[in-house]
């Protein structure tokens, strides 16, 4: 019993330590029928039938999917638009895909998810973006948001790219980290990605030291922006309830890179499903889609998410009532505006509903995925899904109105 005792007190002695060492290396740099509720809706969705068929998660795709550092760097570089001037580029808005932790982990390095989205670290002096010989901008590895630039980095001693200055305020998130036995500030890309943490130990004006993982950056130089191409993709925001429901109809159209259902339209940051679904914020469950242009317009996606839905129902979808639960259209820019407008007055004029269309036209504000466990519905559930969307009334519903055109 004492040999026990002994060496578990000197377990626990060594893990303590490890911490200590490990905080002490960022730390000290050398140089300065009516659905109204969330339970109701899961009894809904349980079929009498006790056995379910095993969807694969996207988790155990092959490691075939996974990207090395450099085919990330280049297809993001590739997809990437900065202005060809150094002063331009550090005005870069935070426009980002949102995704799904697991669909993330199919598209960075298993290095590069373990720190942006699991927090971890990598060793000191291990990586790269030590200070670099020419100007650019650092953007993120998974979201690519804008982040730092090289005027403002500087070689702290501690062997990770540290900045005494942000490129945008707003491409950033500081909280609170109570990790390690000790309390620090956590520094995290808009799009919530673990970037590292900021110290009050840093040169002026500023006196901040942001103390980065390299691999959570990727370098763009100023010099080669002239080289980078727009984006081949833009993203549309359609309400149309349960967002179980909104995923297939566009996942199968081609040009359609992803669709991801969250939620829009609240103040509240982050907010949870039961949170949503009680009516207790102002979000709207919704899908997001990522879609290339040039192979699909915006005007065809406002085409198949028209029948989806029941445009003249203000009080929900079908069996899900609610604000939370009703249609809308979330716009990026004029341009979307203009075309849903344009599409809306079309399908009123056409008078295939029988009743004036209520859906309105909306600003997009923010969009917060939804947990990991609602994306793919429709896959990774298929009996509670076909259950649940046969007693919604939303076929019926469609079958009614469009037949076989739906």
């Amino acid at each position: 019993m004492t040999t026990n005792n002994t060496h578990n007190k000197s377990t626990t002695l060594c893990l303590v330590l490890l911490c200590a060492v490990v905080l002490t290396a960022c730390a000290a740099p050398t140089v300065n029928p009516v659905i109204e509720s969330a339970t109701e809706k899961q009894e809904l969705t349980e079929p009498v039938v006790t056995t379910e068929v095993e969807t694969p998660s996207k988790q155990s795709e092959s490691s075939e999917n996974i990207l090395t550092d450099k085919q990330l760097e280049n297809k993001l570089v590739d997809e990437m638009e900065i202005e060809t001037s150094a002063v331009e580029a550090k005005s870069i808005s935070a426009d980002y895909i949102s995704r799904p932790k697991a669909e993330w982990r199919t598209l960075l390095t298993p290095q590069q998810y373990d720190i942006l989205w699991e927090k971890g670290t990598e060793r000191a002096f291990s990586g790269e973006h030590k200070t670099p010989s020419v100007s650019g901008t650092y953007v993120t590895a998974g979201c690519r948001i804008p982040v730092f630039h090289t005027d403002a980095q500087f070689d702290s001693g501690t062997g990770w790219p540290s900045f005494f200055e942000l490129l945008q305020t707003k491409n950033i998130i500081l909280e609170e980290d109570n990790t390690l036995f000790s309390t620090r500030t956590e520094v995290l890309s808009a799009c919530g990605e673990h970037l590292g943490h900021v110290f009050d130990d840093g040169p002026e004006p500023t006196g901040k030291r942001y103390c980065i993982n390299s691999v959570a950056l990727i370098f763009v130089p100023d010099n080669a922006n002239a080289e980078i191409r727009a984006p081949q993709h833009e993203l549309a925001t359609f309400a149309g309830g349960c967002f179980w429901c909104m995923e297939s109809p566009f996942e199968k159209l081609p040009g359609v890179n992803t669709v991801i259902s969250g939620y829009v339209g609240g103040t509240e940051i982050s907010p949870t499903y039961e949170e949503v679904s009680s009516g207790a914020t102002k979000h709207i469950e919704s899908v997001q889609i990522t879609f290339n242009p040039s192979i699909i317009s915006y005007e065809q996606l406002l085409d198949v998410y028209w029948r989806q839905i029941n445009p003249t129902d203000s009080g929900g979808q079908f069996v899900d009532r609610g604000y939370q639960y009703t249609s809308a259209i979330f716009v990026h820019d004029e341009a979307q505006a203009a075309a849903a407008r344009k599409s809306l007055q079309a399908i009123d004029k056409s008078g295939v509903f029988g009743a004036p269309i209520v859906t309105p036209i909306t600003d997009y504000t923010s969009f917060y995925p939804a947990e990991d466990y609602h994306q793919d519905y429709y896959k990774t559930n298929p009996l509670k899904y076909n259950f649940y969307r046969s007693r919604s009334g939303r076929d019926a519903y469609l079958d009614s109105i469009w037949g076989n055109e739906k």
